[in-house]
């Protein structure tokens, strides 16, 4: 369970919210934000009667961007996806998670990684 503040939570669940998605490659504390295409996390829960070590959550993100002018190494990497929504004046930043990249396409210019 993440800990936000009720300004976030209230935030969230208006008819209305702002939301940007950033992604951080190879622990960069610089984002790249205008170059994403789309970014879609999956997270999975294990549903059943057993529970085996490693099987209660299973997430995955794909993210598909244009390479900026500097080459950022994908194979072997691994990134973070931030969302921030707009609190008042301000966008408080969430971590989805760090996943580590296993498969790199790339497509008519764009790359994409899961």
């Amino acid at each position: 369970m993440l800990n936000v503040t009720q300004g976030y939570l209230n935030s969230v669940s208006h008819f209305t919210r702002n939301i940007l998605t950033s992604v951080y490659f190879n622990d960069s504390e610089t984002p790249i934000k205008e170059n994403l295409i789309r970014v879609q996390v999956k997270e999975l829960g294990q549903s059943g009667d057993t529970l085996t070590l490693g099987d209660l959550c299973s997430n995955e993100a794909t993210v598909k961007f244009v390479m900026p002018s500097v080459v950022i190494p994908l194979e072997g990497g691994k990134f973070r996806v931030e969302h921030s929504i707009q609190v008042g004046s301000e966008y408080v930043p969430i971590s989805l998670g760090t996943f580590y990249i296993s498969q790199i396409e790339e497509v008519e210019g764009t790359n994409q990684f899961t």
